[in-house]
């Protein structure tokens, strides 16, 4: 216990200074905790690394699989199968390929296949690489990653056996398998037992819940298969409901951004000095993982109906090694399945692609944009035009922005009132609802030029977007000097900057209700408020209800 904390505190006393000089130059945190993983290695000893690198990463998938809906499994299998498991297939098979043209024995090439085809889930939830959830990629992102992290836990189970004898492999598979099942079966009948014990209070909560964690843990020690497995069905049998285990979710939260940053400090300090050999394997899973797998996904995805943008910044979010290769990679080395020379490449190559991929979603619109302007994504005005009705000669419509839940409630309104409107989209999945539920409705990327163009923005009388997206709300606010602009942002910062830059209204979405909202926008339509009126009524004012009207510069 003593060098457990002592090799924390060596993390995070180095970690400091790192995090303070990223900051300064306004870098991605991520990279500044692998250098800082680098700095404190020679302070750390090895096994202590590996061993903090397991509890790690199993806090780290039991946090991210309490996000996982047990009830949602078989529409996100649906959803991304074809993407998820024909990209392991392909990039795992190129890696075991590759693995092979290098020399290396069949037991070893399968961990560069392995490595170079499981991406990380880590790198787009937590606060280092902050993304807003309920965008399309984002959510495209995480069901990829949940059906990549059970490809990973199977995997995990074989390599735990030690050998790749049948019999053994069945077992750890058994124990695995009955440990989810128990999972499930608490999620759905006995989760809500310890929030009804607890009386809704966040404290007795959060401590259930870390003693559910604690009770698989124990159980996947006992049975002998790795604590990851244990770690990932306690967060399967956590009920997923940031409303009402509103605290038990935030505690969570916190606990998934310690352990990111050990994570990534742990990442680096693993790093060894590599031979001419481990620079070889590096590359090529460095080139597999970051740039054949997010093509691969991308082409994927554009096969499923999705359109360029969400594709690529989709993908953007899988051009990494993830934990479960680490962890992989880590159990077969202490079983001595696993050599060292290609357990230090793994290791390389995912301090090298966790860094490059915190770029790629830190820059990942203007590297869309360049791939795009390149030609090298297609065309996107074939799709907007197959998949788009919109009557001819429409004008003073109403651009709505997402149809989501805010959004069919916005095309209620105008219908009730006979208001001509069109809705943007960019789900597939959607495109049914849009064809029976919408007058008018284009499928495509609003920062799309045909997009626009098809929607008619510029002769609308207002665009009101639902989706909370900085890209999406920049690109609205250019036209500001032509037609009333509404969008919605999570932070007053970010109101007051659009406001400054010509929208008319702005709603805060963690403070403004989606009652008011349509109460407004129905008055507007039906002429009970004019723009003056709107900006002046003191029920809307800023800090009553998350609402910034624009005012003078004086104000």
């Amino acid at each position: 216990m003593t060098e457990l904390l002592t090799v924390l505190a060596i993390i995070f006393i180095v970690a400091g200074p790192f995090l303070l000089i990223g900051n300064f130059l306004r870098l991605p945190t991520a990279p500044a905790l692998i250098v800082a993983g680098l700095a404190a290695s020679p302070f750390i000893d090895q096994t202590l690394k590996l061993e903090i690198a397991q509890l790690g990463i199993a806090l780290l998938v039991f946090t991210f699989a309490a996000r996982i809906q047990t009830t949602d499994v078989e529409t996100v299998v649906a959803d991304t199968e074809v993407v998820a498991l024909g990209q392991l297939a392909v990039t795992g098979a190129l890696g075991y390929g590759a693995g092979l043209l290098l020399g290396l024995q069949d037991d070893q090439a399968i961990f560069l296949g392995i490595t170079a085809a499981l991406s990380s889930s880590i790198v787009g939830s937590t606060l280092f690489l902050a993304g807003e959830q309920d965008l399309v990629h984002d959510q495209l992102s995480e069901s990829i990653h949940s059906v990549q992290d059970f490809a990973g836990l199977l995997l995990l189970l074989v390599v735990s056996a030690g050998t790749f004898v049948l019999d053994p492999i069945a077992n750890q598979i058994g124990y695995g398998v009955i440990l989810l099942l128990l999972a499930a079966v608490i999620n759905r009948h006995l989760f809500g037992a310890i929030g009804r014990f607890s009386g809704g209070a966040d404290e007795p909560m959060l401590i259930g819940t870390v003693a559910l964690l604690v009770v698989f843990l124990g159980a996947a020690e006992f049975v002998g298969i790795p604590i990851v497995v244990g770690a990932f069905a306690a967060g399967i049998a956590v009920h997923h409901d940031p409303v009402e285990y509103s605290g038990m979710t935030n505690g969570l939260e916190s606990v998934n951004d310690f352990f990111a940053a050990v994570f990534f400090i742990t990442v680096g300090s693993l790093v060894a000095l590599p031979t001419v050999d481990v620079v070889l394997k590096t590359l090529v899973l460095v080139v597999l993982a970051g740039i054949v797998k997010p093509a691969i996904t991308i082409v994927l995805l554009m096969y499923k109906g999705y359109e360029r943008r969400t594709a690529t910044l989709t993908a953007f979010n899988l051009d990494q090694v993830g934990e479960f290769a680490l962890i992989i990679a880590i159990q077969a080395l202490f079983l001595g399945v696993l050599v060292g020379p290609v357990f230090d490449a793994i290791i390389l190559a995912a301090a090298i692609t966790l860094v490059t991929s915190s770029f790629t979603r830190y820059y990942d619109e203007r590297v869309y944009r360049t791939l795009a302007e390149y030609g090298l994504l297609g065309d996107h005005g074939k799709t907007v035009e197959r998949w788009s009705s919109v009557p001819e000669n429409l004008a003073d419509h109403i651009v709505i922005v997402g149809y989501g839940r805010h959004g069919r409630r916005l095309v209620e309104v105008c219908e009730e009132h006979g208001q001509p409107y069109v809705v943007i989209e960019s789900n597939p999945a959607l495109i049914e609802d849009l064809q029976r539920d919408c007058e008018a409705y284009v499928y495509g990327d609003l920062i799309e030029r045909v997009t626009i163009e098809k929607a008619g923005l510029t002769d609308a009388r207002m665009v009101i977007s639902t989706a909370d997206s900085r890209p999406v709300n920049e690109h609205l606010v250019s036209f500001a000097d032509r037609i009333d602009v509404i969008v919605r942002t999570k932070d007053r910062t970010s109101a007051r900057e659009f406001l400054e830059r010509g929208a008319f209204y702005v709603s805060i979405s963690d403070l403004l209700a989606a009652d008011r909202l349509e109460e407004r926008f129905e008055g507007l339509i039906d002429g009970e408020y004019d723009p003056e009126t709107l900006r002046e009524e003191p029920a809307m004012t800023f800090d009553a209800h998350g609402v910034v009207p624009r005012h003078s510069t004086d104000d």
